[in-house]
């Protein structure tokens, strides 16, 4: 069964799929229990480590070290190490869902990596993630109807022949 994906953003030169985290934001969603929110993010087994760092799409200066390099996750939903930065530091809201289960297991993610030697590491699936964005945010589904435009009417980048 696939895992989740969720806190995963655009990246410029890429698909565009994803929402950008400055359209997430909602700085009076859960603010009693963010704290606890934050520790289950960064406290979350590693699904994947990557050999580059992440960085910050919103640029607020963070240093890439701390936005991490690795995919955590509890089994159900998986996420980049940077998400607890972007709750705590911009406000993010993720989806209900995500909260009401992190709530359920006592803001302690409870996953271990299975220790079999014929372990497929599982599909990550984003179409929750990214219908939620699109739905919850209208502004992030403009965004990405605005950035689907220009990429389609950009001119081609290959050489001239």
């Amino acid at each position: 069964m696939p895992i989740k994906r969720i806190g995963f953003w655009c990246d410029p030169g890429e698909d565009h799929l994803d929402p950008h985290p400055a359209d997430l934001r909602d700085p009076d969603w859960h603010p009693h229990h963010r704290v606890a929110l934050i520790r289950y993010l960064e406290n979350a087994p590693v699904l994947f480590a990557y050999l580059g760092y992440a960085y910050c799409r919103i640029e607020c200066g963070i240093d890439p070290r701390e936005m991490g390099t690795r995919t955590l996750t509890d089994g159900i939903w998986a996420w980049p190490q940077g998400l607890a930065h972007y709750v705590r530091d911009h406000a993010i809201r993720l989806p209900d869902e995500f909260f009401a289960h992190a709530q359920e297991a006592g803001f302690e993610p409870r996953w271990n990596y299975p220790d079999e030697p014929e372990f497929e590491v599982p599909e990550l699936d984003s179409t929750f993630w990214r219908t939620w964005a699109f739905k919850h945010f209208p502004r992030a589904a403009l965004d990405h109807s605005i950035e689907k435009h220009f990429v389609a009417r950009a001119p081609s980048k290959r050489p001239a022949t």
